[in-house]
């Protein structure tokens, strides 16, 4: 037979379909497709959107804090304050985003931000230590343990803590090559700190004397 023929019968063989005529488990396809949007309406009328977490998160992360007010001139228990390093001119800031988990659970790392306005993730409330016997609005002095608490989790259960260890040749900081400081939920002897006085030649001197505000 001619090779044309031959075409023909096999374009008369196979079936068309119009665009509007409904094939395989076409009702199935359709319900899934509702509920995926039902789902969707639902989630978004309850703020439960990813968009929206994010949103949330990023509110709480970069809320305006107010720090105390050292009306005599020195640090105390409770007050909130955020730690300034004059060398990189930045203040020390929880490593978070509006992608990650949030309330903090896991020890998060933290780094260094030129946002010099008190925000959520920079300022840190100064906590008596659970070996200290010192109570809140007592002044700190040098020498005495005491907590760092990040405002992060101050308004959730789960509290979180600027802690710190020993560098090692295994485990320090990148660029630095000194010990890693980060915060986490798991707090003791990490996350005690003392306060000493800048100059080493006074700090024997210092020890037991009031903090002053901003030193």
């Amino acid at each position: 037979s001619h090779p044309s023929n031959e075409h023909n019968e096999t374009l008369m063989s196979i079936r068309t379909y119009n665009p509007h005529v409904r094939v395989g488990n076409w009702s199935e396809d359709v319900c899934l497709e509702e509920d995926v949007l039902k789902d969707f309406l639902e989630k978004k009328e309850r703020g439960e959107l990813q968009m929206h977490k994010s949103h949330d998160i990023a509110i709480k992360i970069l809320g305006k804090v107010e720090l105390t007010n050292f009306s005599d001139g020195f640090i105390h228990f409770g007050d909130r304050v955020c730690l300034y390093n004059p060398e990189t001119a930045s203040l020390l800031s929880v490593n978070v985003s509006p992608s990650s988990p949030f309330p903090i659970s896991s020890p998060c790392n933290v780094s260094g931000s030129r946002d010099a306005n008190p925000r959520t993730r920079n300022s840190f409330a100064i906590l008596p230590s659970d070996s200290s016997t010192e109570r809140v609005e007592d002044v700190l002095t040098y020498g005495t343990r005491f907590r760092l608490q990040s405002l992060l989790g101050e308004e959730s259960e789960t509290r979180v803590y600027l802690q710190s260890e020993r560098a090692t040749f295994a485990k320090c900081a990148k660029l630095s090559r000194k010990q890693e400081v980060s915060v986490g939920s798991e707090v003791g002897y990490l996350g005690d700190w003392k306060a000493v006085c800048f100059d080493p030649q006074e700090r024997l001197e210092s020890e037991g004397e009031p903090v002053p505000a901003g030193s």
